[in-house]
């Protein structure tokens, strides 16, 4: 079966980047400000530098671009993934142990 994905480059106004070159996204705030959500993307060129505790070099997408990022960044994720996922709606009913990742709670030898 031949995958098809939409869209593999997000192209903002200050930002233009390859999806698929992105590892993890982190996302952060400036200090305890609500509205100061940005995004660093890790790539496979990303150094962690030791001497700062950080990511030298980091891509950065500010707050006003971090929505439609993470949106385009989800999509692209959802149809790369599709054809591996198994979809579980009917096989949970109200009596699963647990229907949410955050209703999980691990076994207590680990």
């Amino acid at each position: 079966m031949k995958k098809f994905i939409t869209e593999t480059i997000y192209s903002g106004k200050t930002v233009k980047l390859s999806y698929p070159d992105i590892q993890h996204i982190e996302i952060r705030h400036v200090g305890d400000v609500p509205d100061s959500k940005f995004a660093f993307a890790i790539t496979r060129h990303t150094k962690y530098s030791t001497v700062i505790d950080d990511w030298e070099n980091a891509i950065f997408i500010p707050h006003s671009e971090v929505e439609e990022f993470l949106k385009g960044w989800q999509q692209y994720i959802q149809e790369r993934d599709m054809g591996t996922l198994k979809d579980l709606s009917d096989e949970c009913t109200d009596d699963c142990p647990f229907r949410t990742f955050r209703d999980y709670k691990p076994p207590e030898d680990r």
